[in-house]
Parts: C-alpha cells; structure tokens; sequence
C-alpha cells in the first residue's frame, strides 16, 4: 500500500488592517503628520509662560530692567497710618519699568515703601483712597499700580512700590507723598 504524504492545510491567509500602501503614500501620510506637528507647535503656550491663574508671581525674584532711568534717590522716613508703620526708603522716576503692569504716563515715579504691623489684630489700609504724589505744579495723582497687599496679619512687614503716571520728567526733589494726612517730601 503506498500511502499518499500528508498535506498540511495552507495557513489561511492574514487580514491586514490597512491595504497594501504604496511608497507614494506613505510619504504623503508622513509629510502630512509632520505639517499637522508643526501647526500644532504654533499653538501650543511657549516655554515661557505659566498656566498659574491665580496671579501670583513666579517663584523668585526677577530681575526689573528700567527703560530710560531719569533719576533715584533714597528715602528715609517713617511714619504711621491706621496701626501700621510705613518707611519711604527709595523714589525712582523712569519711562519704564519692565514689571509695569499698568502704564498710564509717559514716565513712571516709583516710590519704594516697607511696612509692619506690630498690632495684634488684622489691619487693612485702602491705598487708593489714602495715597497721592503731589507734582512741582502742585498737581495730585493717584497711584496706576499698588505692589503692596492692603491687609497686614498681626506682627507681618511687607515691601513693596506704589507707580504713579506722570505726563513728563519731573525733579524727584519737587515731588511730595501724601499717605493720608501725611506728607512726606523728598526734598529733605
């Protein structure tokens, strides 16, 4: 008896997921993956920036570049409103400063405060209705941009500068502070 070789059954064929793609093809899909990233890097937020909502400034401090400086000088004066004791330390005049975030002036008058509260309760000063640099014309403005908080907790100091838009240069040693009845000039 001669016995036939078995046969083995052909492997049935695989199903491919996606046809048989010429080079052609391939290449357009590639170029057209890479167009679709390139559009995407256009949108996407620079290095740079943060996703941080609350306002709060980044970790550390950066460096502030003054744009045509026209003059500083140093202040020492103390004095106190509401509870809290207030030093004038530094009177800067620019047209810029890198960290304005409010301009509304041809040129920026900087004055560099610190402020403690030794009381043992919360205190609050309202800067806006309190705060105004008097000019060499006898002109008053109102602070574009407070840095200091308005609340003190019990024993906590702050520093921080208050902006005030001015139409042109002025003599620092003309200008004046009025913090409530106080009235700090720069001349002394």
């Amino acid at each position: 008896m001669i016995e036939s070789p078995t046969q083995t059954p052909p492997e049935p064929r695989r199903r491919r997921r996606f046809p048989r793609l010429s080079g052609r093809t391939k290449t357009i899909i590639a170029l057209v993956v890479i167009a679709l990233a390139v559009v995407a890097a256009f949108f996407a937020p620079p290095e740079g920036d943060s996703n941080n909502i609350t306002g709060d400034p980044p970790p550390g401090t950066p460096t502030v570049t003054i744009t045509n400086p026209v003059g500083s000088m140093s202040v020492h004066h103390t004095f106190t409103v509401q509870g809290v004791q207030f030093a004038v330390t530094q009177v800067q005049e620019a047209q810029k400063f890198s960290d304005d975030r409010q301009r509304g002036g041809n040129y920026v008058v900087r004055v560099w405060l610190t402020a403690h509260n030794p009381q043992q309760q919360v205190a609050g000063v309202k800067y806006e209705s309190l705060v105004r640099l008097q000019l060499a014309d006898g002109t008053q403005v109102a602070p574009k941009y407070i840095s200091l908080a308005p609340s003190f907790l019990p024993g906590s100091s702050q520093q921080g500068y208050f902006d005030f838009p001015v139409p042109t240069t002025e003599p620092l040693t003309a200008l004046s502070l009025h913090f409530g009845t106080q009235i700090i000039n720069f001349s002394s």
